[in-house]
């Protein structure tokens, strides 16, 4: 019998890899895997007869994320949204080539939903129910670990009794221990088939926020209420995919955001308007004449400091992008997205002293 015991001890650890470690590791990533993805509340009420699934500091926190991504990425990202808007035909696998622009910015991380291909049709609504039935069997496994852990913890406690126990009942404990360990083991399997259904349920939810997120914001493009900036369109995502991009639109729009615009929106504001001058519009030489506009902006401009320091970046890219007329309303995007990929890149010794004899001086 002890042997029988011995072996199924064995064949325990081999099934487990190590039943401490790995039950320990699963119940600290369930602990933190079954809260929600989005804080949610129901008991809220946005208006009569309508729940609210997301705090006014939940949503307006995703809003403030979502104006930084877009206005950082918005010399790549605002001419393919453009482009979209204009074109009605336009589908979910246009947002998702758009939204390439983002993958290498360390706060894309918020846009992951824009990647998948691989989409299941769904609603706000559905998703809802999706993530909290997913809570539940985070719980459930949450649950199961905490119960493997302590029945372990008395099959070991069995196996210490058979040393101190100086009776005749050395059989009725074998016993004992056999029938912990089958249960043991029967919880173990138990608890590897429903991290795979979980598993399995977790890439399905994750197919229905992506459907959400790409055709909510195709949907947005296309709406004549939404006008094509930033901010506008943060209004709109900060709420998805567990509501509408019109009800997110509407919560936020009641709270301003009261922040300076990213570095990167402020460069593509002043080059949008150094484009639009008549000067530059009409000049024959556009190098010339956006060297003079940059001189005549004034000192309160954010971004005439750092044009005037990086102009033989800011030279090449006006020259790269030549090609497109001067009215093209995609001009500003390409030169603002070429300038700040060059001022971007490490430079040699040569090539950064060249710069710097280049730097427009007042």
């Amino acid at each position: 019998m002890f042997r029988w015991i011995y072996l199924a001890r064995k064949f325990w650890a081999g099934l487990t890899g190590g039943v401490s470690s790995t039950i320990g590791q699963v119940a600290i990533s369930r602990n933190v895997e079954i809260l929600p993805a989005t804080p949610t509340e129901i008991g809220n009420q946005e208006g009569p007869g309508r729940p609210t699934t997301i705090h006014d500091n939940f949503l307006i926190g995703s809003r403030n994320a979502w104006v930084t991504l877009l206005e950082q990425a918005w010399p790549e990202l605002g001419w393919p949204l453009i482009c979209i808007k204009e074109n009605p035909s336009a589908t979910v696998k246009d947002i998702r080539a758009a939204f390439a622009a983002v993958h290498q910015i360390p706060s894309g991380r918020i846009a992951q939903s824009f990647d998948p291909e691989d989409l299941q049709e769904s609603n706000p609504a559905q998703v809802r129910d999706s993530r909290e039935s997913l809570e539940q069997m985070n719980r459930a496994i949450y649950e199961l670990t905490q119960k493997i852990e302590s029945d372990q913890f008395r099959c070991w406690e069995a196996v210490g009794a058979i040393g101190r126990d100086g009776s005749g009942d050395k059989d009725v404990i074998e016993t004992v221990i056999a029938e912990r360990y089958g249960a043991l083991i029967h919880q173990y399997k138990d608890l590897l088939a429903r991290e795979r259904d979980r598993n399995s349920y977790e890439e399905t939810l994750r197919s229905q926020e992506a459907f959400v997120y790409q055709s909510q914001l195709l949907d947005l493009l296309h709406s004549k209420r939404c006008a094509i900036e930033p901010r506008k369109i943060a209004n709109g995502l900060a709420g998805l995919p567990t509501m509408v991009w019109r009800h997110s639109a509407a919560r936020c729009s009641e709270s301003t955001y009261d922040s300076d615009p990213h570095f990167s929106y402020q460069v593509f504001e002043t080059v949008t308007e150094i484009c639009a001058m008549r000067s530059v519009e009409h000049s024959k030489s556009r190098v010339g004449a956006f060297r003079s506009a940059i001189l005549a902006l004034g000192e309160k401009c954010p971004a005439r400091s750092f044009l005037c320091r990086h102009w033989h970046d800011l030279e090449i890219a006006i020259v790269e992008c030549s090609p497109l007329n001067p009215s093209d309303p995609k001009l500003p995007f390409a030169i603002t997205s070429t300038f700040l990929k060059r001022v971007s890149l490490p430079k040699e010794f040569q090539a950064h002293l060249e710069a710097e004899n280049e730097q427009i001086l007042d």
